[in-house]
């Protein structure tokens, strides 16, 4: 079974939000703000969440929903800050 058809448990999940929502705080920068400048979703209930926005006139790309990037090239990015498309450049 290839990896991108593995069944994906509910602690396969709940790592994935730990990791998204409390550690790396992602949404701080990968979701837009509101006028009162609070971020427009905390988590994936939220339709606005990674979904990119600008942050000081640098772009910020979506985090939800990459279809243009394959399992590989998501995994390599979140692992690294970087891949053949992309690289972090946020603290």
């Amino acid at each position: 079974m290839a990896s991108s058809e593995a069944a994906v448990n509910g602690d396969d999940i709940a790592r994935g939000a730990y990791l998204v929502q409390g550690l790396g705080h992602c949404g701080s920068c990968h979701t837009p703000r509101a006028l009162t400048l609070q971020e427009n979703g905390l988590d994936e209930r939220a339709a606005a969440y990674l979904t990119g926005t600008e942050l000081n006139g640098w772009n910020v790309p979506a985090l939800r929903g990459m279809p243009h990037w394959n399992e590989d090239e998501i995994a390599e990015y979140l692992g690294s800050g970087r891949n053949a498309k992309a690289s972090v450049a946020g603290r």
